[in-house]
């Protein structure tokens, strides 16, 4: 039970990451300003790429990916082929039969189906909305991306370029293509892939942290250590005092 406990709560702190706004490569940050000519230039190209609404349409695309194509693969996937690398002997696995995530979760939770379209939607919905208020900032982050990332001269080739029937096409589409029903398919079996791989990520950090020295426990703090651990909790050190000792 420890492991499908394990195994829920990966999934569920997967799910966000399909909403979050990638993040701003550290060498972009560190390049020298753009001058305005080319700055500008960026910023009419980039309102081409990602016009208004653009940040809204991608991530509605994404709540269908994650509901209809993901999230239900990996959920009707037997069990025993998701858990086949916890090191369970053969004979362990062979008792979980065909039993698959959704078989279980029915079992606990008949309302499953229509709880998970409901969290799905309620958590997507507001993931979109938090977004799409940020889409001036991120539309600006890319600008400067571009600005600082190609000559003026680039730029205006670029520009030319969507200008024409062709290049406005593209630029119209290249934000959304991700939604398109061929690459959703291709990537359907992501979520089961990455899944089972957790074993093996658990290991590699297990190696990795080796040679750390491991965390305090509560009785292994100092006086020194528990002062400012009340000062950040914002409570007497009394009561953290009395809290060891219950």
């Amino acid at each position: 039970m420890k492991k499908l406990t394990f195994l829920a709560l990966t999934l569920s702190a997967a799910l966000p990451a399909h909403a979050q706004p990638p993040a701003t490569p550290a060498a972009a940050v560190q390049t020298p300003p753009a001058d305005h000519a080319r700055l500008a230039l960026a910023r009419a190209i980039v309102l081409k790429l990602a016009p208004n609404g653009a940040y809204r349409t991608v991530m509605e695309g994404a709540l269908d990916q994650v509901s209809s194509g993901m999230m239900n693969k990996m959920m009707n996937m037997p069990l025993r082929e998701l858990v086949a690398g916890w090191g369970l002997k053969q004979e362990e696995l062979a008792k979980l039969n065909n039993a698959s995530i959704h078989d279980i979760m029915m079992v606990m939770d008949p309302a499953f189906d229509q709880r998970m379209k409901i969290t799905m939607n309620a958590s997507m919905s507001t993931m979109t909305d938090v977004i799409s208020r940020f889409e001036p900032q991120m539309r600006e982050g890319m600008a400067q991306a571009y600005a600082r990332n190609y000559t003026i001269e680039q730029l205006t080739e670029i520009e030319r370029f969507f200008n024409t029937p062709t290049g406005t096409l593209y630029a119209a589409r290249s934000m959304t293509l991700m939604n398109d029903p061929a690459v959703k398919s291709s990537i359907e079996g992501l979520m089961p892939a990455i899944m089972q791989a957790i074993p093996e990520m658990a290991k590699k950090i297990e190696t990795a942290t080796a040679s750390l020295p491991k965390p305090k426990k509560f009785e292994d703090l100092s006086d020194a250590d528990r002062a400012r651990l009340a000062k950040l909790l914002g409570v007497d050190p009394a009561e953290l005092k009395k809290a060891k000792t219950q």
